[in-house]
């Protein structure tokens, strides 16, 4: 398991964030100045075109994105994460599985915090509305008139930063602190997979999910640096342990 003991926040702790940080910097340098600007422009038409597109070949394909795009698939797929997260404890050594638990339950208490402050950036303070492809362009497949289902995520006005993408990331990096390698490669294969509907169906740029999966990943290196961390990791495993 990773080791959660930090005595004092070492100089590699203050580095990842800052990092972190640089890179959710440079992903917005490469959206607004106006030499990568239209790069970046091309890659969502280009993404967006080809994924939607090639929607029409399989009704395979149709059924299997729109129906991860339907509004159950987000409480379903919350369900199975956290069974991911328990089964990735119980392959645990007995010892070490408390510690584990306590991680588990810190990252999703604090992935609440992560949600609600997104929401006061984005949309309170820099009243960010951003129109996904499907609104901009006319899809080749519009999945919820190819499947009869009319609630099917299939456009946004507000699709920046991805919300689907910053769960899926921050779960995977904190998962990753402490189950073994088949729980992490199921766990990798279920955030790859979650995270392509959106794009298909045209709800979301790429540039919407690549932005947000680093800042996803600044939230996941603030959480685990914060002094928070061990305080609540080591009140929380008392818990599990009965106070040992």
């Amino acid at each position: 398991m990773h080791n959660q003991t930090k005595s004092i926040v070492s100089v590699w702790d203050i580095y990842q964030p800052t990092k972190a940080l640089a890179l959710v910097v440079a992903c917005l340098l490469l959206w607004f100045l106006p030499f990568t600007h239209n790069l970046c422009l091309s890659l969502d038409v280009q993404t967006f075109a080809w994924l939607n597109h090639s929607l029409i070949y399989s009704r395979f394909a149709q059924l299997f994105w729109g129906y991860l795009n339907h509004p159950n698939e987000t409480w379903l797929n919350i369900v199975f994460m956290l069974l991911v997260n328990i089964l990735g404890i119980l392959s645990l050594p007995k010892a070490k599985r408390p510690q584990a638990a306590a991680m588990v339950l810190y990252y999703w208490v604090f992935f609440q915090l992560v949600l609600f402050a997104t929401h006061i950036i984005f949309a309170n303070w820099l009243h960010v509305q951003r129109n996904s492809p499907s609104i901009v362009f006319t899809p080749w497949v519009i999945l919820s008139e190819a499947l009869n289902i009319g609630n099917i995520k299939v456009y946004s006005h507000s699709s920046f930063p991805a919300g689907h993408v910053l769960v899926l990331v921050f779960w995977w990096r904190f998962i990753k602190l402490y189950c073994d390698r088949k729980t992490l490669m199921l766990a990798s294969i279920t955030a790859i997979i979650l995270t392509l509907p959106r794009l298909y169906s045209g709800a979301h740029w790429l540039s919407d999910v690549i932005f947000t999966i680093f800042y996803a990943n600044l939230w996941f290196e603030l959480a685990y640096t914060l002094p928070l961390y061990n305080y609540t990791i080591n009140k929380f495993t008392k818990i599990f342990t009965g106070g040992r």
